[in-house]
């Protein structure tokens, strides 16, 4: 907790750090108004409760502190005023552009207070719930350009995993109207890895996702390909002549901001 409490103090005395990969052990107590200029976070769910209640946790120690003399029957219990009301402190909000969130669900994100809403553009979810939660999120944050979501979700009421359908991320994906990147296998594993149905995915998604350029694929083992992607070509002067193809990188940063991807 050391470690966690001389970070916490190192990001308040920075007002402009930018970007931040930091996943605290406990949840840090950190001030109000940190962090003002942050734009790239990934972290844990720990230090989004420290965002998103400022001063969270802040009078456990006191709460919990046993008194330095033992009260017995015959010892005088002095009478204490009550104490001033403590108020909630006020959450700015920060114009966060990316968001990658270790155990941050769809019914989490839509309700954190810090967050400007207009200014996510790329965000990794590692847990999805009911699939519902996917349409609320494009309309909670009408500006995702990149996406990163796994192929399973755990419906409520279950407690076991589902496949995420190919009906399902035709009707889903759309929804984000600015959508240039989708990262991930969900694709792929809801057509259990068929090229061809994946082709005819491909094209229609082309269609309902006019921004659409990256896609992962999968290598000849049906396993992630880590070399190369999908990238869609439009050609034309309306973007009318739609193709795809089978494109060489290197190899991407984690949390490289500035080519827009996570991974």
């Amino acid at each position: 907790m050391g470690i966690d409490h001389s970070r916490s103090r190192f990001l308040e005395s920075h007002p402009s750090i930018e970007e931040l990969d930091w996943s605290p052990v406990g949840i840090p107590q950190l001030v109000h108004d940190c962090l003002p200029n942050l734009k790239s976070l990934r972290s844990n769910r720990q230090l989004i409760i420290a965002l998103n209640e400022p001063g969270f946790g802040s009078n456990a120690i006191g709460l919990m502190t046993p008194p330095s003399t033992p009260v017995t029957s015959t010892t005088p219990v002095p009478i204490k005023p009550f104490p001033a009301p403590v108020f909630p402190l006020p959450t700015i909000v920060r114009r966060i552009e990316c968001l990658d969130v270790f155990s941050l669900g769809p019914e989490t994100l839509v309700d954190l207070k810090f967050l400007d809403r207009r200014a996510l553009k790329r965000l990794k979810l590692h847990t999805l719930g009911d699939i519902s939660t996917l349409r609320l999120i494009a309309d909670t944050f009408p500006n995702i350009e990149w996406l990163s979501l796994p192929s399973i979700r755990f419906p409520s009421g279950t407690s076991y995993p589902v496949q995420v359908s190919r009906e399902e991320w035709l009707d889903i994906l759309p929804r984000f109207s600015k959508l240039q990147v989708f990262r991930g296998l969900g694709l792929w594993r809801s057509v259990m890895n068929d090229r061809q149905e994946m082709h005819e995915i491909i094209m229609n998604l082309v269609q309902t996702c006019p921004y659409l350029r990256t896609l992962d694929r999968i290598n000849k083992h049906d396993e992630p390909d880590p070399s190369s992607q999908i990238n869609i070509v439009r050609e034309g002067e309306q973007g009318e002549n739609i193709r795809y193809e089978i494109t060489q990188y290197s190899s991407r940063s984690y949390f490289d901001v500035m080519e827009g991807s996570f991974a």
